[in-house]
């Protein structure tokens, strides 16, 4: 039977099935988030909640367990940076992962290149393509995760990710994309439209 000779109520059942109350969101950007310790020591810590809260000033937000010992590093320098890696860094970013809260410097293990940002006290991973600093402004605690809000400062793109007018290119910065429950990492797709665009093209759908 055709789908569209088929009762909408079935149709839903057949089209969605529920799966629970779950922390899935699509995409989940994973990012290296850096900050200093109270000995100046680089901790980096891979993050996945995380998103912007506010356009003016530009806030996001990052949410760690929190019981992760990086937690007490970004309180002590109320300062992080939001290092965005490429695909090509995801085991570099699943090691980091599988060592977070560990005693283990994974910059010295894998070799991740730092240098301090000039913005804000916390160590910038060069090897990532896109670098934001944050100036941590409050934290709230919310059930397992402590959220961490932060004001960019500063935005920091390699020179080869910019397009020529200046705006970060994402099929060059090719960004890792993490999918909750399935714990797996993937790429960006392909450009589909242009916002403010696409929606023109349903002005007569309105006038009916």
């Amino acid at each position: 039977m055709p789908i569209g000779k088929i009762p909408k109520e079935v149709q839903r059942k057949i089209m969605h099935q529920s799966i629970g109350p779950k922390a899935f969101l699509l995409p989940s950007p994973a990012v290296l988030a850096a900050a200093y310790d109270k000995e100046g020591r680089e901790i980096v810590v891979e993050a996945s909640w995380i998103g912007v809260c506010s356009s003016q000033p530009p806030i996001i937000g990052l949410s760690l367990k929190r019981r992760d010992p990086a937690c007490m590093s970004f309180l002590e320098k109320q300062a992080v940076t939001v290092n965005i890696p490429s695909r090509s860094m995801a085991a570099q970013v699943d090691f980091v992962g599988q060592h977070t809260g560990q005693n283990l410097d994974v910059v010295k293990t894998l070799d991740l290149q730092c240098e301090p940002s000039e913005h804000v006290d916390a160590p910038m991973l060069l090897d990532c393509p896109v670098i934001i600093d944050l100036a941590l402004q409050d934290i709230h605690t919310l059930g397992s995760h402590s959220f961490f809000f932060g004001e960019v400062l500063d935005v920091k793109v390699r020179q080869d990710c910019l397009r020529a007018d200046g705006i970060p290119d994402p099929e060059k910065i090719d960004p890792l994309i993490f999918i909750p429950l399935a714990r797996e990492f993937w790429s960006l797709g392909t450009f589909v439209a242009k916002t403010f665009s696409a929606g023109h093209t349903l002005r007569n759908v309105c006038k009916r």
